[in-house]
């Protein structure tokens, strides 16, 4: 208790003491920033004495600030003239209570301090506070006492700071500069704005991101007084904004020029355009003199001033538009003095004019043509007088089926693709593409697209079958009819092995043909189709019909390459004979010889030789032909002769002379009789000797005619017949002129004309009968034509080549027979 007393003594003494120490050694001038709730002199209630007070652990300075607060109630302040080295009384205000409205703190209340930090022009809160262990009350108590520490923290935001408050300047006209800086935390975004345009314009470093400088261009002041402007830097969410600062320009001579009209301190015009304006100043000196007018510093480009009347002129071109304004300085300048003149400086800023993007001439078509199943492309290109980027776009009237799109890929072309499809053929699109800038000015253009009908290749079958043909014989030919349209290119058609090709069905059979169309058309044209096995097998392919972009057409082709078995009876009338036919090598084969009435049936012979002596006779088909002859007898023992060379089924030429035809034939009687040979049927003027000599002299009136040549031999009493079909052809050959008929040896003469477009003649020579083949063959050693391949006789011949479905170049022709083969260099010159 004694204890209690004595600090309650002490504390007042203390108190007493600090009341006089203060009234003699420390003074608190008249605060600014925060204001208490009472004015004029407080209801002294309590008493706080600042022992120490730092922010971010420096002590305050002249011009802080602090305060005391119930809440939100300021009830005491005080303002330092230097740091708190001393206890600094700081007047705490109770509330009245005989007065309605609150003027002070409630006993009970939290205490709490603010300061002001005058430098930074920032208010801070929420202190670290340290009580004096003797006062440590930290609530407000009548008529109490306490001693504090206070220790601010700098706030976590930024603080504005711009320098030097003001700048003085001369009257002349002008620039200077001001600093930003950011003396807080955070990044501050600040703006710095004229308020006095009329004379003062910030010209650059109008913004910036926490610290950077900013320059103001003052024009001249000739009014004689000081005037003014100020400039405001904000900076939103930071301490300390907005922050105003001044430029005091002294005032000039009011004798020199002074401008009357001006231009406003902002001006914004368009690319492209106009702008003009009459300055107009006047000299007030006692004696004026005119005014020389121009344009000071670096003007940009395309601005002019009349130096007598003022007009003014800025016409900007398309390249000049951008944000940030042109400054412009006019001055106006006595005649007599150059040196005494006014200035005018405003801001003209050019905005961008967008120009739209044109279709070149090469890069747009207003016509074209397409095929269905056929892409058509095409690269638009437009171009940018501002050289931006063009983004293009297609549509197609009516909506076609086939897809279409356009790519931006390559920059500034639009690569268009349109595969159509059958749906679409023959049909017109209009396409319209569109490029577009980033300012969505468009350019349009459009083509008329025409879909034209594909070339197309019909024929009229899709099959050839050709049967059983012998070994090393042409089939009869047969044929197909092909077509074409829209074509763009021949028409190629090509035979497979074993197959030969023609557009005549006697002669110029080959491995391929060529069609050419007349305005893109080929006509109905028959082409004819000969089977000419080598060997004894099944045979299958396709003639190929083709033309570029055409769709190829085949026409499938197929027969059997057999052997032949030729059944006869001898006598004619000793019996009959089945089992013969063309058949594949190894297949079983069965003849049947079946005697007449009165005879009986000895053997099978071939070329003499008798081979079977049973009636009904199997073998397997050999790689050859077989002839085979049933012998029967009379009953008597005698046997008919037979023959031992015969005729085969031949063709014969017709010459426009007269040319002997020949053939020996040869027969045996196997009981060694005479043998009598006989023509029962045959054309006019064929005859057979004796000895089985035949001649024929064709006239021209037999050609084109089938003739049943029927010879027969007999020893008198049986007779044996054989049957051989003689062909004659249309004339389209001769002989050569000499003074016999067989020639002595073989040959194959040199054509004429030689080169040739498109026909030449071609002589050969065979001394004697036999199969003849006359081919033409390309560099490559490819069969092209086949203009003989058949029985010839011996004699004069001369053959007519049309070459006109082959293309220039040096072609083989070949003769070949059984004991002679010849070539010659063709060369066909179109």
């Amino acid at each position: 208790m004694i204890q209690n007393l004595e600090n309650t003594i002490m504390t007042r003494i203390k108190y007493l003491f600090l009341v006089v120490f203060v009234a003699l050694t420390s003074q608190v001038i008249s605060q600014t920033h925060f204001t208490p709730v009472w004015s004029g002199s407080p209801t002294q209630a309590m008493n706080i004495f600042l022992t120490s007070a730092t922010y971010s652990g420096s002590q305050l300075s002249s011009g802080d600030e602090v305060a005391v607060f119930d809440g939100s109630l300021c009830v005491g302040v005080t303002k330092l003239i230097g740091p708190v080295s001393t206890y600094v009384e700081i007047r705490v205000s109770a509330d009245n209570s005989l007065t309605t409205e609150i003027d002070g703190f409630t006993n009970g209340h939290a205490i709490s301090y603010k300061l002001w930090k005058a430098s930074l022009s920032t208010e801070v809160s929420n202190p670290t506070i340290t009580y004096d262990p003797a006062s440590s009350s930290t609530v407000f108590t009548f008529m109490g006492t306490a001693f504090v520490n206070l220790q601010f923290t700098a706030i976590s935001q930024p603080i504005l700071n711009v320098s030097p408050d003001y700048q003085t300047v001369t009257s002349n006209a002008g620039s200077t500069s001001f600093t930003v800086s950011n003396t807080g935390s955070g990044t501050m975004n600040w703006t710095a704005t004229s308020n006095s345009t009329s004379w003062l314009t910030v010209t650059s470093g109008s913004s910036g991101i926490n610290t950077g400088n900013f320059t103001v261009d003052y024009t001249a002041n000739n009014t004689g007084a000081t005037r003014t402007g100020t400039i405001t830097v904000t900076a939103s969410g930071t301490t300390g904004s907005p922050k105003t600062v001044e430029v005091r320009q002294a005032g000039g001579s009011p004798n020199g020029p002074v401008f009357t009209t001006t231009p406003p301190a902002a001006v914004t015009i368009a690319e492209n355009t106009t702008y003009t304006f009459n300055f107009a100043a006047q000299d007030q000196g006692a004696n004026p003199s005119t005014i020389v007018y121009s344009i000071q510093g670096t003007a940009p480009s395309n601005t002019t001033i009349n130096t007598s009347t003022g007009a003014f002129v800025f016409a900007p071109n398309y390249t000049q538009g951008r944000t940030t304004p042109y400054s412009i300085t006019v001055r106006a300048a006595k005649s007599n003095d150059a040196t005494s003149y006014a200035e005018c400086t405003f801001n003209v800023t050019v905005t961008n004019v967008n120009r739209s993007p044109v279709f070149t001439t090469t890069g747009s078509v207003a016509t074209a043509s397409g095929k269905y199943g056929v892409a058509y492309n095409f690269t638009y290109l437009a171009t940018d007088a501002d050289e931006e980027v063009l983004t293009y776009a297609v549509s197609i009237s009516p909506v076609p089926s086939g897809a279409f799109s356009i790519s931006n890929t390559f920059g500034s072309v639009g690569l268009f693709t349109f595969t159509p499809t059958f749906a679409d053929d023959a049909k017109v699109f209009i396409v319209t593409v569109t490029a577009t800038d980033p300012n969505a000015a468009v350019a349009i253009t459009t083509t008329s697209l025409t879909i034209i009908s594909s070339p197309t290749i019909t024929v009229n079958i899709p099959t050839l079958s050709f049967g059983d043909v012998l070994v090393n014989t042409n089939s009869s030919p047969k044929s197909y009819i092909i077509s074409g349209s829209n074509l763009s290119s021949n028409i190629t058609i090509e035979a497979p092995s074993s197959f030969q090709i023609s557009i005549n069905e006697t002669f110029g059979f080959g491995s391929s043909i060529t069609l050419n169309p007349t305005n893109g058309t080929v006509s109905n044209t028959l082409i004819w189709v000969r089977f000419s096995p080598a060997t004894a097998q099944s045979y299958s392919g396709n003639v190929i019909n083709t033309s570029s972009a055409a769709i190829t057409k085949s026409v499938s082709v197929s027969g059997t390459g057999g052997n032949k078995v030729t059944t006869s009876s001898n006598p004619d009338n000793g019996g009959t004979t089945s089992g013969g036919g063309i058949y594949n090598s190894g297949k079983n084969i069965a003849v049947k010889a079946t005697s007449n009435k009165g005879f009986k049936f000895i053997n099978w012979t071939e070329n003499g030789f008798s081979v079977s002596t049973d009636s009904s006779y199997q073998f397997t088909m050999p790689n050859n032909s077989r002839a085979l002859v049933a012998n029967f007898s009379d009953g008597k023992g005698n046997r008919s002769p037979v023959f031992l060379k015969s005729m085969p089924d031949t063709a014969i030429y017709v010459h426009n002379v007269q040319v002997l035809f020949k053939y020996e034939y040869k027969a045996v009687d196997p009981d060694g009789e005479a043998v009598i040979f006989k023509l029962d049927s045959g054309p006019e003027g064929a005859t057979i000797s004796n000895t089985g000599l035949f001649t024929w002299i064709p006239k021209t009136t037999q050609a084109g005619m089938q003739y049943l040549l029927k010879i027969s031999i007999s020893d008198g009493t049986l007779t044996q017949t054989i049957i051989t079909i003689l062909k004659t052809f249309s004339t389209i050959v001769g002989i050569k002129d000499c003074d016999f008929i067989v020639p002595f040896k073989f040959d194959l003469e040199q054509n004429y004309p030689n080169p040739f477009n498109p026909t030449t003649k071609i002589n050969y020579q065979l001394a004697q009968d036999g199969l003849v083949e006359l081919k033409i063959y390309d560099l490559l050693g490819r069969e092209v034509a086949v203009l003989l391949n058949e029985f010839k006789t011996a004699g004069y011949y001369k053959v007519d080549f049309d070459a006109n479905i082959l293309s220039s170049g040096i072609y083989i022709c070949s003769l070949k027979t059984n004991d002679f083969s010849k070539s010659i260099k063709l060369i066909l010159a179109k």
